[in-house]
């Protein structure tokens, strides 16, 4: 098993991945669910296949278990569904010593994260990430979310989980499109941090590498004001190419894909981005399967403005100096309109 710890002043907590881990998962979950109310939310793809191995797992390690099972679907990523899910909780009579388990990708992940941070002002939180993007990126740092109509992940907390259980088997049943979702945030790794990432053919080992990288840069700055910022390149053009497109047209890693190529072509074109990176970068992606362009965006640039790393009149952007080396560059709003072209 490789164990990561997330090393925060507050609240440590380690990702455990291994193939075949939640067989195994009683002396994780034990201090954490015995003798307490346990609400596993899932989605209707996911329950079929993993909820009962996680059920009984809770139940041997103690807990009282029952399951909450929501539409899947980033369209279903709102605030009435995590209202159902806090509701759902507290007619079981939930209070803030009780446990959710949030079994699935990263809208279960992310909207789970949000109920538990509210419910009763705070219960307690564990992640068993399903798909290769939640194992990788979004079930790692405490950042909980759902979407508005004029904009992703606007609404929401850090909250952070008492563990990670990245079941690697779970992996085998994924569909394609949503293991190159995945390989969206391992190159997005790869290019700000660890070039060598790329050439990993070990699945657990690229796992854990991503899940360090992410530990490490989050333990310095859990609340994004600094270094944490690196971790969004590709994602304010990614993010508003969602919003313009309409939710679920695109996964998350197509519309990640296609905002790292955009600002890899405008860090060149300002001189800032080594020549070649974008074409390295695109090469890497159309290798996974993942398009770099998309049409008909001419909502974009309103959903760019409601960016969370906006500041005033100023909007953070990740960019490359090369290929394995980013950093955070401010623009004014009024250049927004010359990125986003």
């Amino acid at each position: 098993m490789r164990i990561i710890n997330v090393n925060l002043k507050k609240n440590p907590y380690n990702i455990y991945v291994k193939e075949g881990l939640i067989k195994e998962s009683v002396p994780i979950l034990e201090p954490v669910v015995r003798s307490r109310r346990v609400a596993v939310v899932t989605d209707t793809n996911v329950a079929p296949l993993y909820l009962e191995s996680v059920k009984n797992a809770v139940s041997d390690s103690g807990g009282n278990v029952f399951e909450i099972v929501l539409p899947s679907g980033e369209e279903n990523k709102t605030l009435a569904t995590v209202e159902k899910i806090c509701t759902d909780a507290m007619l079981r009579s939930f209070t803030r010593n009780d446990v959710f388990i949030a079994l699935g990708g990263g809208v279960i992940g992310d909207m789970t994260a949000l109920a538990a941070s509210l419910t009763a002002r705070g219960a307690e939180l564990i992640a068993v990430p399903t798909t290769l993007l939640a194992q990788v990126d979004s079930s790692i740092g405490g950042k909980t979310g759902v979407n508005l109509a004029c904009g992703k992940n606007l609404i929401g907390t850090f909250y952070q989980p008492r563990a990670v259980i990245a079941d690697t088997s779970m992996l085998s049943t994924l569909p394609l499109r949503e293991w190159r979702c995945g390989m969206a945030e391992i190159i997005k790794y790869a290019a700000i941090k660890d070039e060598t990432l790329t050439d990993e053919k070990d699945t657990e080992k690229m796992i854990a590498r991503c899940a360090q990288i992410k530990s490490a840069i989050v333990a310095e700055d859990e609340f994004d004001r600094g270094e944490r910022m690196l971790l969004n390149f590709g994602h304010t053009i990614g993010h508003a190419v969602e919003n313009a497109l309409g939710y679920g047209v695109l996964s998350h890693g197509e519309a990640v894909a296609i905002g790292m190529y955009a600002m890899c072509l405008y860090g060149e074109r300002e001189k800032l981005t080594e020549i070649g990176t974008a074409r390295k970068l695109r090469e890497l992606c159309e290798n996974e399967g993942l398009c770099c362009e998309a049409d008909n965006l001419k909502d974009m640039l309103a959903a760019v403005g409601h960016d969370k790393k906006r500041d005033g009149d100023k909007l953070s952007l990740v960019l490359l100096r090369r290929f394995g080396k980013g950093f955070v560059k401010q623009i004014n709003m009024s250049e927004l309109s010359e990125v986003v072209q």
